[in-house]
C-alpha cells in the first residue's frame, strides 16, 4: 500500500514494495516507484492515477512489479 499527496506523488510506500524490487525504500517515493512497474503497465497505471486524482476518487489496480535487475 501506499499514500501519496494531492499531486499523486508518493510520499509513504509499504515495505513489501522494497523487498519485492530490491530499492531502497526513499528511491519509490515521489515519483520513484514508477521504475518498478513493468513497462507494459506503466501507462496504465499512470492513467488511472491521474484521472482517478482529477475526479477526486479512490482507485485500486493490479500491477507488474520488477526488481532491480529486471525481472
Amino acid at each position: 500500500s501506499w499514500r501519496s499527496d494531492a499531486e499523486g506523488d508518493i510520499v509513504a510506500l509499504g515495505g513489501p514494495w522494497a523487498r519485492i524490487t530490491g530499492r531502497d525504500p526513499a528511491e519509490l517515493l515521489g515519483a520513484g516507484w514508477l521504475e518498478s512497474v513493468h513497462p507494459e503497465d506503466a501507462a496504465r497505471v499512470v492513467g488511472i492515477r491521474s484521472t482517478s486524482r482529477e475526479a477526486g476518487i479512490s482507485y485500486s489496480l493490479d500491477l507488474r512489479l520488477r526488481g532491480r535487475d529486471g525481472a
